[in-house]
Formats: structure tokens, C-alpha cells, sequence
């Protein structure tokens, strides 16, 4: 069998170091500059080079209020160093190949490496711009399994003209580079090969050593690192995470019931959750802002929690959290939605013992994150998505998978007229205020901002405001009102450059973690009681089931009736990409971890609600404490989930298990 060129490259080099100088045996020495391998490598490489430093300027813009000019330079040595060794491994490669056909190989895998290069720093540079974060290992493969999806993220963020010329640059340096056809020149003397793979080999040499040098003065690792390499190492680091033992108790949660207690004023529970709506953006929360009128009128005589956290921004997270009471698999991979991913016994389940109808709803495509499954694995018997509804067209697409909410109310009555004679439960999902905030016009649109996409988001807020007014009609018209209990709590906030990160999935501050949270039952809390005291999540499976009447015992839930909220409670919280964030927030204090990335974060919400004075220097063990306690938490929840999925090794992080 013949040998491959990189078989018999260290006979290659043998070779030419044995070979007698040029002027020894007459042949003239050829400069490196003048070779058509310097003319395909300079055209190939120095344009994406020069792109991926205008892609960083961008990146680095937001950061130069904070940073000297020589950080700001500091940060831009990653790329010109990626390219150098590039460059510089390929140069070699082709100095050394005898044959056209070694020769076009190698011009075949620098196109590839130098596109794929190119590509993964439009990707980074356009996901920064979307949610002001930075892609990593597990990103880069859930784009790649479910890239319908995360090009619709990245078409509503950018016009087609931007995203045309993102993706036409590598191939236009293709082709430049190419026009040199290197393995058409003839092939200059062996001793100046060798001469030239030596001198590439020191340029690859030198960028190697560039890119793997610290940034000396950039406290930030996640812009300082090239695409390429923060990819590369957000896996390494993720693969080096110990692993802890961890696992739920199967008994205890097989044993979780529900049990009658003596006195059950409300029979039905309606839990609607709130897209993407933040504290902040409801006028309960924020008086300035005249977004939630109806809301602010029902606070009145409803339970209002001040201080309510998400565990995880994310919405197929947040479900978990706040239906089966326990803490999600904290990360990225949506393994909630993998058939019998959750081992708790959700409220759906619980209350179907006791025959219960139930039904999830929401004016969205189910096929987007496999929330067919997810409904499933939650316990929920009915489903109805926006496939369902009839008429769905006469509606305004409130994003880019999802019409307005109204769209909803028709088979909501259908189905509330079917089941009425049974208690139930609904779950409802809102899909106004999600991104990309389209705002349907049902009900007016208000100048609530200057900012035109903040503006969109809370007119968006302001129709969920009236479609919750409408859910709230229906029930009083069919006669359900005074039996059911009305829980509306958000799933996750929403950001908007208040800490340099849009969205929500990977914001740790305030404006991404808290939420509105509000308890109607028709008779109780008519004077408006608050309670100040920090609530979760996971405490709205067994508040709803104490309303209703239930005692809960078994299981392994980890919330409490929000009556019972301690004063002093840690809340524990994640961000959704792998080794992005984990922190803990109580009464005062609010520590984040970024894992490297960027310093921690310590604020004291008392003094800083805005989280504008980071203080963790001033306080090193305190944060060092609550950092540990942050990363024990996320290892036990995630060896809980994983040992209970049976995810061992690669399979933690990725899908693929789940798809066997």
C-alpha cells in the first residue's frame, strides 16, 4: 500500500537536511516571497486574518471604557497568532510536498481549515452580538444538530446582507489564494524547501506560543481567546471537571404523593408562565412602567412575592423547575425532553392520581426543542401547540416561531367546556414578550422606551398583560373563576445590555434571574400581602399543592410554600452554556462564578441593586466560600440527572446520548 505524504514526511525532512547547499551544487537559491506557495498562503490567510481583527474590534468596542489601550491590544494578539500558526503549518507542509498531488492536498486542507477558521469566528462574533456571550464546544454542537433553529436566533439578529457577507468571505479568500495553483509552479531546489519549511515552521512556532500566552493585561479570558481556541478549551476544561457521586433517591421519589387534607377550598390550578417577562418589566415591580395594568389591579388581592429567582434561564429549564419542583440537569443539552428524563414526579402526575385533568398549552410550534416529549415527560395528558388551533393564520406571529396568545382562547374554551365536570390542571406558556419581540398590535403600541427592541419587548409584556385580562374573562363567563387558583410566574427575565449581555440564557444579573411571581385564589389575600422574603422556583409545586388542599409527602423536592420562605435562604443558580456561570444570591449578597472567563462577581443588592460594583476583591474568603458551595451544588445536581440518565463520559455534555 503506498504511503501518505505525512507517512513519509520525516523521511522528507532526512532527506533535505542531507542535501548540499545551493552554491555547492550550483542551483540557485529561491527567496520565499517569490514562491507561488507564499502567494496562495499570504491571499488564503492575511484576509481572513484581517477579518477576524475587524470581527474582535467590534467585539473589544463594548470593553474599551473599561480597559487601557494596550489591553485593548492584548486582546486583539489572538487572532494574528492563530493565523500565524496556520500559516506557518501549512507554508511547511507545502515546502515539503515533492508531488502536484501532495501539494494539492495540502491546498485542499488549508482551504477547509482556513473556512471552517473563518466560519467559527462569524459565529462567535455573531452569537456575542445576539446574547453577549461567546460559543463553546456544546453550542457548536447543538448548532450543528439543530441548525434550523439556531438560524432562525441568527437571522431575526441580523439582515440578510450582513449574513451575506459573513459567509462570503472565506470563499472569496479561497478563491484569491488559489488563483496562485502552487502545484503548477515548478519545484524550487530541495535546499531551499527545506530552508522554507524551517523558516514556516519558526512563524508556526512563534503563533503557537502567541496564542497559548495569557493575555497580560485583558481580564477577560472569553475575549481575549480566538474562537478556534476558546471552542478547543471550553472542552478540555469541561472533560477535566471531576466527576462526583450523586444520585437520586428512587424510592423516595416513587413514594412522592399527594394527600387529601381535611379542607380544599379551590378544586383547579392554572399555572401560566410568563416568556421572557422580567420583574423589571411589569409595572407591580416597576411602577414607572404602565405595562401591566391588569396585573397591577389583581396584585390587589392576590399573594405578591417581591424577591422570586429562576434556577435556570432557560425555558425547558425553568418547566422543570417550577412543575416537578426540582432542580433541572444544569446543562446546555435539552435532556429534559429525552423519554423518561426526569425522575421526579411533577404536579401533573401527582394530581392525576387524585383525577385530574390536564392539559399544556401554548401558541407555539411543538416540534421546537422536542416539546412534544417534554409535555410528556413533565405528565401532562393533553397538549395543544399552535399546530393545533384553528384559524391560526388570522394571527400575528409574535416571534419567529409562535403567534400572538389570543390565538389561544378558542380552545381554551373548547377544552374547558369538554373537561369542566373534573378538576384540572393548565399549564399556559405565553409567547409574546419572546424574543424577537415582534409585539403584536391587537391592543395599541405605546412609546414605553427610547431604545426600539427594549420598546418592542415591553409592549410585547403590555399584550401578554391583556391576554392574562382575557384568560381570567373566560373563566368568570364559564363559571370557574371562583374555583380555581391562578399562579402567574415568569420563566426566566430578559436582558438588554444592562451588563454588557442581551437575552436571557446566560445572564446572571438581576434583570435575568428575577421574575414576577403572583398566587390569585378568589376569596384569599384581599388586602394584597407581599412576602419579602427570597422564593424559587422550585417553590410552586408545593404552594399549589397546599392551596388545593394537599399534603405532600415523599418525593425529594427541594421548595417550600412560599408562606415559609426563610429570611435567610442561599438561592443557588446556573446559566444554560456549559461552564458559563453558577452563583448564589440571598437577602444581600449575590456571588457569580464565571469559570475563568472573567473574574468573579460579588454585590451586595442592598447598597448595589444595580450590580454596578463588583466587591469580590474586598471580600476574597467570602466569595471563595460561596464559589465552592456554587460548584458543589452544580456537580451534585448534574450527577443526579446524568446517573439517573445513565450519561457517563462525552455523553454529559452532549445529545447524542439521548438519541441512541
Amino acid at each position: 500500500m503506498a504511503s501518505s505524504f505525512f507517512d513519509t514526511l520525516p523521511i522528507e525532512l532526512a532527506r533535505a537536511s542531507r542535501e548540499a547547499p545551493a552554491e555547492a551544487t550550483g542551483e540557485p537559491s529561491v527567496a520565499l516571497t517569490a514562491t507561488a506557495n507564499w502567494r496562495f498562503l499570504r491571499f488564503l490567510f492575511l484576509p481572513l486574518c484581517a477579518y477576524a481583527l475587524v470581527l474582535k474590534a467590534k467585539m473589544l468596542t463594548d470593553f474599551a471604557s473599561e480597559a487601557s489601550a494596550f489591553s485593548i491590544l492584548d486582546g486583539w494578539r489572538s487572532e494574528p497568532a492563530l493565523y500565524a500558526l496556520l500559516l506557518g503549518c501549512f507554508g511547511a507542509l507545502l515546502s515539503l510536498a515533492r508531488t502536484p498531488v501532495r501539494q494539492k492536498l495540502v491546498v485542499l486542507a488549508a482551504v477547509v481549515v482556513a473556512s471552517v477558521t473563518s466560519i467559527s469566528a462569524t459565529a462567535s462574533f455573531l452569537f456575542y452580538q445576539v446574547s453577549g456571550s461567546h460559543i463553546d464546544w456544546v453550542l457548536g454542537h447543538a448548532f450543528m444538530i439543530r441548525m434550523g433553529e439556531m438560524l432562525n436566533v441568527a437571522s431575526s439578529e441580523s439582515s440578510n446582507k450582513a449574513l451575506f457577507i459573513h459567509l462570503v468571505v472565506p470563499p472569496l479568500a479561497a478563491a484569491l489564494a488559489l488563483r496562485a495553483k502552487p502545484w503548477r509552479a515548478p519545484l524550487a531546489p530541495k535546499f531551499s524547501r527545506l530552508r522554507h519549511a524551517r523558516v514556516y515552521a519558526c512563524i508556526a512556532l512563534a503563533g503557537a506560543l502567541l496564542s497559548a500566552a495569557p493575555s497580560l493585561t485583558l481580564g477577560r479570558r472569553d475575549l481575549f481567546l480566538n474562537a478556534p481556541w476558546k471552542v478547543a478549551l471550553s472542552m478540555f476544561d469541561s472533560l477535566q471537571e471531576p466527576v462526583v457521586h450523586s444520585e437520586y433517591d428512587r424510592a423516595a421519589l416513587a413514594a412522592a404523593r399527594l394527600v387529601p387534607g381535611t379542607k380544599r377550598p379551590w378544586r383547579n390550578v392554572v399555572v401560566i408562565m410568563m416568556e421572557s417577562t422580567r420583574a423589571t418589566a411589569t409595572t407591580s415591580y416597576e411602577p414607572s412602567l404602565p405595562t401591566t395594568p391588569f396585573m397591577t389591579k389583581l396584585a390587589k388581592e392576590s399573594l405578591l412575592i417581591e424577591n422570586a429567582y429562576t434556577v435556570l434561564p432557560h425555558t425547558s429549564k425553568a418547566t422543570v423547575s417550577i412543575l416537578c419542583g426540582v432542580e433541572p440537569h444544569l446543562r446546555m443539552p435539552v435532556t429534559e425532553s429525552r423519554p423518561g428524563s426526569l425522575a421526579a414526579r411533577c404536579l401533573p402526575e401527582l394530581l392525576r392520581d387524585h383525577g385530574y385533568q390536564t392539559l399544556y398549552m401554548m401558541p407555539d410550534t411543538k416540534e421546537f426543542a422536542d416539546w412534544d416529549q417534554l409535555v410528556k415527560n413533565v405528565g401532562f395528558e393533553d397538549f395543544v401547540a399552535l399546530e393545533d388551533m384553528e384559524n391560526a393564520e388570522d394571527y400575528e406571529w409574535a416571534h419567529y416561531f409562535g403567534r400572538e396568545d389570543d390565538v389561544s382562547l378558542a380552545p381554551m374554551r373548547k377544552w374547558l367546556e369538554e373537561n369542566r365536570e373534573a378538576p384540572f390542571m393548565i399549564n399556559y406558556l405565553t409567547a409574546a414578550p419572546h424574543h424577537d419581540y415582534r409585539a403584536p398590535i391587537r391592543y395599541g403600541f405605546e412609546d414605553l422606551a427610547e431604545d426600539e427592541v427594549f420598546n418592542r419587548y415591553l409592549n410585547a409584556v403590555r399584550y401578554q398583560d391583556f391576554f392574562i385580562r382575557n384568560v381570567f374573562a373566560l373563566f368568570k363567563e364559564l363559571g370557574l373563576y371562583d374555583e380555581t387558583v391562578f399562579v402567574l410566574i415568569g420563566d426566566h427575565g430578559q436582558a438588554f445590555q444592562e451588563h454588557g449581555r442581551i437575552g436571557h440564557s446566560n445572564v446572571p444579573y438581576e434583570e435575568g434571574l428575577t421574575i414576577p411571581f403572583l398566587i390569585h385564589a378568589p376569596g384569599a389575600f384581599q388586602d394584597g400581602p407581599r412576602i419579602e422574603n427570597l422564593v424559587s422556583q422550585l417553590d410552586v409545586l408545593p404552594t399549589a399543592a397546599a392551596l388545593l388542599g394537599f399534603d405532600l409527602e415523599g418525593g425529594q423536592y427541594a421548595g417550600q410554600p412560599v408562606w415559609e420562605a426563610e429570611a435567610d435562604r442561599v438561592h443557588f443558580f446556573s446559566c444554560w452554556m456549559e461552564r458559563e456561570c453558577v452563583g448564589s444570591v440571598d437577602a444581600r449578597w449575590k456571588h457569580i462564578h464565571h469559570f475563568g472567563d472573567q473574574p468573579d462577581e460579588l454585590f451586595d443588592l442592598e447598597a448595589d441593586p444595580e450590580e454596578h460594583h463588583n466587591i469580590a476583591e474586598r471580600h476574597p474568603e467570602f466569595s471563595q466560600m460561596r464559589r465552592k458551595a456554587a460548584l458543589e451544588w452544580r456537580a451534585h445536581v448534574n450527577a443526579a440527572h446524568e446517573n439517573h440518565l445513565g450519561y457517563t463520559g462525552i455523553d454529559r455534555f452532549l445529545e447524542i446520548a439521548g438519541k441512541r
